[in-house]
């Protein structure tokens, strides 16, 4: 089952990017989680812990166009370095200035806002490398590898936080994501050579370029699918953010704070299913596999919207995660095939932002919806779900190892 991983890691240079990535997403998922606890501790406030979420989420959604733009105008190794290190400094500012008693509210966001203004470089440079460095026929298995950081910084970065709180303080949290991203930022030294695919230098603006790559995206009928669908497709996990602490709550007669077993539950599936989905290749096959993946996962939402039996709610949330390796991989690889080299740091941060939108906007839906039932709330990933799949077979044309013309439509 891991030979091809093996194989993977021998390519020069992965290793390190590797490293990278997931001391990248694991600082990422760290500041997530912290970012509310520290808020909460050192301000004592939910209503600006609210706040700060905003100030922290949205600008990063904002400026991934732009920052996709950069990564692809300029050497990637020095925007990882660059944005990772700046982001490592303002994060250390908020350790001294509580220090020494100045670090108002204010103060705060303004910190918050530039760190997340640098998380996009990041983000973006690290998936912008995987495709360069690996050979094509590897790219589902670096795709599974590359789900295996997201989901492994999921079940431990929050983790974390909480034990650097609860047996030193939030300070120290703050400066474990410090140090997570510095090791993020500082692995891309030892890869020798980064080489940008060849391709006549633009001098138009940024905003210019931005503007062309959502031009080539829309003009590219399978980027322009997956646009449509995979937000539709996201909105499941905002509802389910929301809807599952209530759940545990009201039905389970828990407290809330247990909701993270149900998570890990989720998480610990969908990393197993990334090592195996991974194996297999999906060249040809991956509109068939995404929609098959998430019309599975929605069987799993459905249980869970009906049940009120902790085992077969646990049932439903493993049905989730086991299909999540399907979906990622496919999404990512497909993504990656329909793109030229020249254009990944543009398509793949608008895509990032499309998706991201629908997280938030099911989240929102979701806490709407729930003054009247919890069981319609639960449905909503089901309808969703369902439109997303039906976005995703009429939209997005059938691929087949013949038909390659369709990955490479001219914007």
């Amino acid at each position: 089952m891991f030979k091809p991983y093996q194989e993977i890691f021998k390519i020069h240079g992965f290793p390190y990017v590797f490293c990278g990535l997931l001391f990248s997403r694991l600082g990422g998922w760290m500041w997530g989680s912290g970012l509310i606890l520290f808020v909460l501790y050192v301000f004592d406030s939910p209503l600006l812990s609210g706040t700060a979420v905003i100030f922290g989420t949205v600008p990063s959604i904002l400026f991934s166009p732009f920052a996709g733009t950069m990564i692809d105008r300029y050497d990637i190794k020095k925007v990882i370095v660059a944005s990772q290190f700046f982001a490592v400094i303002i994060m250390l500012f908020i350790p001294f200035f509580f220090s020494i008693n100045l670090l108002s509210f204010q103060l705060f966001l303004v910190l918050i806002t530039f760190i997340s203004l640098m998380r996009p470089f990041a983000n973006v440079a690290f998936r912008y490398l995987l495709p360069q460095i690996i050979p094509e026929k590897n790219w589902d298995q670096v795709n599974a590898l590359d789900g295996i950081t997201q989901e492994l910084s999921v079940i431990l970065g929050p983790a974390v936080v909480g034990i650097l709180i609860s047996i030193f303080d939030a300070n120290t949290a703050i400066i474990g994501i410090a140090l997570c991203w510095a090791v993020g930022g500082a692995s891309v030294f030892f890869v020798k050579k980064l080489e940008k695919p060849s391709a006549k230098k633009s001098q138009s603006n940024l905003l210019s370029e931005s503007w062309l790559g959502l031009k080539y995206l829309w003009k590219n009928p399978v980027l322009r699918g997956l646009a449509l669908c995979m937000p539709f497709y996201t909105m499941t996990f905002g509802v389910l953010n929301v809807c599952l602490p209530i759940l545990v709550e009201e039905r389970l007669l828990w407290e809330k704070a247990a909701v993270g077993i149900f998570w890990s539950v989720i998480g610990t599936a969908s990393l197993l299913s990334n090592i195996y989905f991974g194996r297999f290749h999906t060249e040809g096959k991956e509109r068939n596999n995404l929609a098959l993946g998430m019309f599975i996962s929605l069987i799993g939402f459905a249980i869970v919207a009906f049940s009120e039996n902790i085992f077969i709610i646990l049932c439903g949330l493993l049905l989730i995660g086991s299909v999540q390796g399907l979906v990622d991989i496919n999404l990512l690889s497909l993504r990656q095939r329909s793109t030229d080299a020249n254009w990944y740091g543009r398509i793949f941060s608008m895509l990032g932002m499309m998706l991201g939108f629908g997280t938030p906007i099911g989240s929102s839906l979701a806490g709407f919806t729930l003054t009247y039932s919890l069981t319609f709330t639960l449905l909503i990933p089901v309808f969703t779900g369902l439109f997303a799949v039906l976005i995703c077979m009429i939209s997005i044309p059938r691929q087949t190892v013949k038909q390659k013309d369709v990955y490479y439509t001219e914007s």
